[in-house]
């Protein structure tokens, strides 16, 4: 009897520099003093995803390489900063709280457009909804949260510009989910 090949669960995302992962942090810290009921998303885990590609067959991921590569050449490096804080899909219904993103982010958008259609043409289907770059920092636990204790958190979190940021490389990552929360694995970078 054949083996049966074990599906990997992936996505396509940029890391985040260390001062930016200190800020939102920071962010979450405001969210437990203030007894806010979230999931902090480690960080180690915290990225800008590009693309959830989700399972798939690994002998597709030669041809998820050469997507990310024929994506970013000659491709200059991207220039963004964080910027204002807001909630999935809205405060009184929150599933998560995110960090918005500013700065070359028609570059980003048509970075994301690359990558869809080079992604569609090995069968990995387009994503529906328009791309809205942003970077999670926590998930909530339950839905009864008190409105006007988030709203009164989101306030007191640090709205200014981060400072900016470079992105010069997309980065094929395994997500592997485990009791504690999801391991990330780098599995291919393609710098630009």
């Amino acid at each position: 009897m054949k083996d049966k090949i074990k599906s990997i669960r992936v996505f396509i995302a940029i890391t985040l520099p260390d001062s930016l992962k200190n800020r939102l942090q920071d962010a979450q810290k405001i969210l437990h003093v203030n007894k806010i009921q979230v999931k902090h998303i480690p960080l180690r885990n915290m990225h800008l995803t590009l693309k959830f590609i989700g399972n798939i067959n690994p002998v597709l991921l030669p041809e998820i390489e050469n997507v990310l590569i024929s994506c970013t050449q000659n491709l200059n490096p991207i220039k963004l900063i964080s910027k204002g804080i807001g909630v999935f899909p809205s405060t009184k219904f929150p599933k998560a709280i995110w960090a918005g993103i500013k700065g070359e982010i028609h570059k980003l958008e048509s970075l994301n457009k690359k990558l869809e259609q080079g992604l569609s043409t090995i069968g990995i289907p387009k994503e529906k909804r328009k791309f809205q770059g942003h970077l999670t920092f926590a998930r909530f636990k339950k839905r009864n949260i008190n409105i006007k204790e988030l709203e009164r958190s989101i306030q007191q979190i640090d709205q200014a510009d981060s400072e900016q940021f470079i992105i010069d490389r997309l980065i094929l990552f395994q997500s592997k989910l485990m009791p504690r929360g999801p391991i990330y694995t780098e599995l291919y970078s393609a710098k630009f």
